[in-house]
């Protein structure tokens, strides 16, 4: 287990983003870390069927603490089906405040470009990978993505490694049952709303 606590500087939201492979490449299927902040814990697969490198980034909410705030990340024990014992390896852990966004857009949704997310790893092209969060599955305040809850996974990625239209960024849908984003908008009146957006290719 590794752990830190220190204390949040500013009105911010905070963000984990780290990275975790699996000891050996048996071990692809057996590998996940435990990840606890000020209020919530949260487990982390590695999950081989969503990338092509034995690296995969993560991204965690540790939301807005007036006090100090503590990490953890612990190791979970699993073996694999040739009785090897598998341990997670975590790299490049990033901790990030945020200014999100606090008014709608002129087309009614908070983050609707998703400009506000977790941190790019430098060395990695394959995005961030975010999850439905099993404390607060309905919230997007707890959500690695502001004012966005995640339905199963998704992935975060930019225009540096991804043909994002307009420079910026956007999200892959890519495996759950479902897999999506749910943000949720008021109107004051009464009416026919139509909902423009841009689909594409990850490829």
């Amino acid at each position: 287990m590794i752990n830190q606590t220190f204390k949040p500087d500013g009105n911010y939201d905070f963000v984990l983003t780290f990275t975790l492979a699996p000891s050996s490449p048996d071990c692809a299927n057996s590998t996940s870390v435990n990840v606890s902040g000020p209020s919530a814990s949260e487990v982390f697969f590695f999950r081989e069927s969503l990338g092509t490198e034995m690296w995969q980034t993560y991204a965690y909410s540790l939301w807005n603490q007036k006090d100090l705030m503590s990490l953890r990340i612990q190791s979970t024990s699993t073996s694999n089906s040739n009785n090897t014992t598998c341990w997670p390896i975590v790299d490049t852990i990033l901790v990030t405040g945020i200014h999100g966004p606090r008014s709608y857009s002129d087309n009614g949704f908070v983050n609707s470009g998703f400009e506000v997310g977790p941190v790019f790893i430098e060395n990695s092209s394959q995005g961030v990978l975010l999850e439905a969060d099993s404390s607060y599955p309905d919230s997007s305040i707890q959500s690695p993505l502001q004012y966005w809850t995640i339905l199963g996974i998704v992935k975060y990625i930019d225009s540096n490694h991804y043909a994002v239209p307009r420079g910026g960024r956007a999200v892959e849908l890519i495996s759950g049952n479902p897999s999506g984003i749910v943000s949720s908008v008021g109107f004051l009146k009464h009416g026919q709303v139509t909902i423009d957006f841009i689909m594409g290719d990850a490829n």
